[in-house]
């Protein structure tokens, strides 16, 4: 019986660690951009599917998360053994501290001592762990080229389709909520609304850098206006404030000093300029989301509601200074809604600390963001959708149910740090001084 050498089965083992590598980072480049997708666009079309194939109750939308934490799974199974590749820096170190504290608040209000809360235990804790921690750490990994520009163009393609499907599905769903607002119970009017920013924001940053990756013009302008028809359909504001400073940003960062805007720059600006007022009236006009009434209705006053965000805020900051040093609750008790502001949420539920570390947290994500784009960079779209979740989270939703927004902080550093190793930014190199004789 021959046995074989040990040099021969070194060397085979060795094989097998290769092929094992070589597929590990295949599968890691085909699964990338589904890791991201389904933080922007993902659950307003599964949602909107769902209504529009009449699928009963939550089915979607859980189905939808099941497979988003199975993927985040297995994402960071692959990604740890990647230690080359895997950025290791002080932004883990923070996200670890803050959810190191939330998760402490968690468990103190679902289970050491309930409180009345903004939504179901289970639920709290299943975004907590599963949409909103689970999938941010893998994507730390530094990426391909080709990933991110695949991740782009299905993004693309993706919100293009979610929005007919979410607003398909809003009209579609019974209203016991939202009277002037497209949404319902099941797709938010703000989770539309939402949606449309990232689509138009994304097609005018084509627009405006002349960046094409084989979108055609007329796409790129459909998408754009489309998507600011869904914000002005939505009624809200909270989108209307991102796509209004997402545009502003774009604009001041895709003119360079001394050099003349591209004419498709001055044409979309001046569509933009004229088109969110027309979409908006005519909307007003035209159908039963009235936005302007909307915005008249919300702007009349918080007089007999005790839910109203003019008063969540305050109120749960002065709650919150109960005990300033390790938080006091998830929410205000007698509220028993969020309040609808970041910092105002991780102050009540960690206190200063939990408080400093995350002012840390979006101080770095809106530099790297700005970085991103006063750099002309390739892939500056996500400087400007990591800009639209740090407002989206001032004005609405939670810290504990939205994971894009975790999500937009690791992936803004880690193309920050891709970039700047590729040497985006980096100064030329200075022209040697030439000698010159010396006059005798």
């Amino acid at each position: 019986m021959n046995i074989p050498s040990g040099e021969r089965i070194l060397r085979l083992e060795m094989e097998k660690r290769k092929r094992w590598v070589f597929n590990r980072d295949e599968l890691i480049a085909k699964l990338y951009p589904y890791l991201f997708l389904p933080m922007v666009a993902g659950y307003p079309l599964v949602a909107g599917l769902g209504i529009i194939g009449r699928i009963p109750g939550s089915i979607p939308g859980i189905s939808f998360r099941i497979a988003t934490i199975g993927l985040s799974a297995l994402m960071m199974y692959l990604v740890i053994g990647r230690p080359g590749r895997y950025l290791h820096t002080g932004m883990q170190w923070l996200l670890g501290g803050i959810w190191t504290l939330l998760f402490a608040r968690i468990l103190m209000d679902t289970v050491i001592a309930p409180i009345p809360l903004f939504a179901e235990p289970w639920r709290i804790w299943l975004f907590a762990v599963g949409v909103c921690l689970l999938p941010t750490f893998p994507l730390f990994i530094l990426p391909e080229e080709e990933w991110l520009t695949k991740t782009f163009r299905m993004l693309m393609n993706l919100g293009l389709l979610a929005m007919p499907a979410g607003a398909i599905g809003a009209l579609m769903e019974p209203k016991t909520t939202y009277t002037l607002r497209l949404g319902g119970d099941r797709i938010s009017a703000l989770t539309l609304g939402h949606l449309g920013v990232s689509v138009a924001v994304m097609c005018g940053w084509c627009i405006a850098t002349n960046y094409r990756d084989r979108q055609p013009t007329l796409k790129l302008f459909v998408g754009m206006f489309g998507g600011i028809g869904i914000v002005a359909l939505s009624g809200s504001r909270g989108p209307l404030l991102a796509l209004i400073i997402c545009f502003f940003i774009l604009l001041i960062t895709s003119v360079k000093p001394a050099r003349k805007m591209p004419k498709l720059t001055v044409v979309g600006v001046g569509l933009f300029a004229l088109g969110v007022p027309t979409i908006i009236v005519l909307l007003s006009t035209f159908t039963s989301y009235n936005f302007l009434l909307r915005l008249a209705e919300s702007a009349g006053g918080d007089e007999g509601v005790t839910y109203s965000r003019g008063n969540v805020i305050p109120r749960t900051i002065e709650y919150g200074f109960n005990n300033p040093i390790t938080g006091a609750a998830l929410n205000h008790p007698d509220l028993a809604i969020y309040p609808h502001n970041s910092l105002a949420e991780a102050f009540i539920a960690s206190g200063i600390p939990g408080l400093t570390i995350m002012i840390i947290l979006l101080a770095v994500e809106v530099r790297c963001a700005w970085w991103l784009l006063k750099n002309r960079s390739r892939h500056g779209w996500i400087g400007l959708i990591a800009i639209q979740f740090v407002v989206m989270l001032s004005t609405s939703f939670s810290i504990f149910l939205e994971g894009g927004y975790w999500a937009m902080m690791a992936l803004t550093y880690t193309v920050y740090v891709f970039e700047k190793r590729r040497g985006l930014g980096a100064a030329p190199a200075a022209a040697p001084i030439a000698s010159t004789p010396v006059p005798g």
